[in-house]
This record gives structure tokens, sequence and C-alpha cells, in this order.
């Protein structure tokens, strides 16, 4: 590795010729490296990973030659503070991963111009004070993971790019960013441990959205009404978000929802009757979750595999038609306050695991469970 990432460095004649046709190059952990090789001798290159390249100070001007250049990952490139501009005549790249690249400062302003971008990655680049406010404006991501971020600028503060594009007061700037989010690609935003307080508004015109994570957003303190016009949205993890106290009504309109995670929101009380109205619904997750009970018209969500209330230790007892969750494969019970299980729970063919570890108040389990299922 040491010794190839060197040579290329050296930019011998002959590697013109040799590796013309080279498509896949590898030089993760070559920690030689500070500047990445003049890569001008590999014009067939679709893919270049320099994965955790340690004293990698420098991008070399010629990363904008290979112009199949699909793929460019330097995740964990802890030295790494900035990216050439030139970058930005890279027409076939989909995808750019800098995870964990910790001095990051900041992106290229002509990013956008990196027209067939799918995937960006800045999880956890915690020198990155701010994004171009037109990566959700301009470029047709599909996925966009902001991972990591706990002192990002809330809604409105100039310094941070991607929420000055949705202020209260909505310039003339705003608006026409707003109007070119209408039709987006994005599908999968991953906002995970950023220190944001409001969602911003454009997320809404995400019509594509299929998953959205904002799990350990320590200062969000609610989930929007219009969280409704994310229409196709499958996935929505909303775990460790301590201020959260409950859902809107409007969620009964995600009709795809698949994936429900409020586990250690632990200020949510109660969630809306309207919940039984996901019927597409197969993982609710709410463990520890200060909840009494849940509304009985959660019997309602037949396609529902896993209920997880591990935890719940306000929780005291269970809708009593609980047998009606026809798929139910997982109940997760341990450490609540339930005192007895419904014995509609029998119904529960497909039942494979029942945790009651913890329970107790619990006296006793319903007659006629049945002899295959896992007792925890």
């Amino acid at each position: 590795g040491l010794g190839i990432a060197r040579w290329l460095t050296g930019q011998r004649k002959a590697t013109k010729t040799a590796f013309r046709s080279l498509k896949f190059l590898d030089l993760t952990a070559c920690n030689e490296l500070t500047e990445t090789p003049n890569l001008s001798v590999f014009p067939g290159l679709e893919k270049l990973v320099l994965d955790r390249c340690d004293n990698l100070l420098k991008v070399h001007d010629s990363i904008a030659n290979p112009k199949r250049l699909a793929v460019l990952s330097m995740s964990s490139c802890g030295k790494l503070k900035e990216l050439p501009d030139c970058m930005s005549s890279l027409a076939s790249l989909k995808r750019l991963i800098l995870a964990n690249c910790s001095s990051l400062e900041s992106l290229p302003d002509r990013i956008v111009q990196l027209i067939a971008l799918e995937e960006l990655d800045v999880s956890n680049c915690s020198s990155l004070n701010k994004l171009p406010d037109s990566v959700l404006r301009e470029l047709t991501l599909k996925k966009l993971q902001i991972i990591g971020f706990p002192n990002l600028e809330p809604v409105g503060n100039p310094a941070s790019g991607i929420y000055r594009l949705h202020e209260s007061n909505h310039s003339t700037k705003d608006q026409y960013a707003m109007k070119h989010l209408d039709d987006r690609h994005l599908k999968y935003l991953y906002f995970s441990g950023t220190g944001i307080q409001k969602l911003p508004i454009s997320i809404s015109l995400q019509k594509n959205l299929h998953l959205l994570h904002l799990n350990n957003c320590q200062l969000l303190a609610e989930v929007p009404e219009w969280i409704a016009d994310l229409c196709l949205l499958e996935e929505l993890s909303l775990s460790n978000c301590p201020l959260i106290t409950g859902m809107p009504h409007t969620i009964a309109s995600l009709e795809y929802l698949r994936y429900l995670n409020l586990s250690r929101c632990n200020r949510i009380q109660a969630l809306p009757d309207c919940i039984g109205d996901l019927g597409s619904l197969i993982e609710l997750l709410l463990e520890n979750v200060s909840l009494m009970e849940l509304p009985e018209s959660v019997v309602f969500l037949r396609k529902l595999e896993i209920l997880h209330l591990g935890s719940c230790k306000k929780l005291e007892r269970l809708p009593s038609s609980i047998g009606n969750l026809e798929n139910l494969t997982q109940l997760l019970l341990h450490g609540t306050n339930i005192k007895e299980i419904p014995s509609s729970i029998t119904s529960l063919q497909k039942l494979e695991l029942l945790s009651v570890t913890g329970c107790k108040r619990l006296k006793h389990l319903p007659v006629g469970l049945s002899e295959d299922l896992l007792l925890l």
C-alpha cells in the first residue's frame, strides 16, 4: 500500500500507458500520502477510495481528470481541510463520501455543478461550519447524511447555509430556494445528532423522501404537522429526542410508513388515537417512553410485526383486543408496570417472542400461550 502510493506520487511516465484502463483504485490507509497522486494517468478511473489516509492534506487538481469517476470516498481523512473547486467538473460523480473528516472546514461553493451527484455524506465532519445553500436547492441528491453536528446553528442563522433557506421572513432568495425544492429527488435524509431546534420547512417539499432519521437531536422540540406532506415516507426515526412531547395527528396521512421509532423520547406521555390509521406499519419502537397506556386504535395495525414497549416504566395496561394484531411476531414488555396481559394474546398465532423480564407487577401469563413461544 505505502510503496504503491509513493510510486504513484512519483508520476512515472510509464503509468500513463499501463493504467489507462484502470477503473478502481483503493489507497485505503496509505498514511504516507500527504497529497493525492496525479490522477491524469488514470483516464478510465471510476472509483477512488482514500479512506483513513491519516496524513492526507491536499487533493491534487488532477482529481478533475478522470471524467468517468463515479465514486469518491475519503472518509476518516482527519487532516484534510478543503477540497479543490475543480472537483465541480466531475460530471459522472454519483457518490461523495467525506464522513469523519474532522478537519474539513468547507465544501466547494461550486459543488452544485456535480450534476450526477446522488449521495453526499458529511457525517461527523466536526469542523464543517456550513454547507453551501445550493446543496438542497439545486443538487438532485437521493441520499444526504448530515449526522453528528451538535453545534450546527438553529434555523435562521446565516452561518449554516442549509438552514438559511428556511428563515421565517422568507426573503426573495429563500422563496426562490423553496420553489426549486419542489421536485427534488432526495430519498434518504440523515439528520441525526445535529443541533437543530426545528425542522426546515423545505423538507416538506421533498415529495420523494422515503427515509428521515432524526435520532439524538437533543434540541428538536416537535414534529411539525407538515410531516404529512412527505407522502411516500416509509421510515421515520426520532430515537433519543428528549424534548419531543408527542406526535401530530397529521401523521395518520403517512400511508406508506413501515417503521416508526420514538424510543427514549421520554417526554412522550401519549400517542394520538389516529396511530391506528398507519396501515402499513410493521415496526413500532417505543422503548423507554413515558406512556401509561396505548390508544385502543393500535389494534388496527394489522401488518405490525414488532411492538417494542420495553422500559416504559409507567405503562400499566395493554389494549384488550391486542390479539387483533395478527402478524405480530415480537412483543417486548420488559421493565414495564404491566399488571396483566389480555387473554386475547393467545390469538397471536405468529407471536415468536414475548419479553416480560422485570415486570414486577405481572402475576401470571394468560392460559393457552403457544408452547413454541420464546419467553424472556
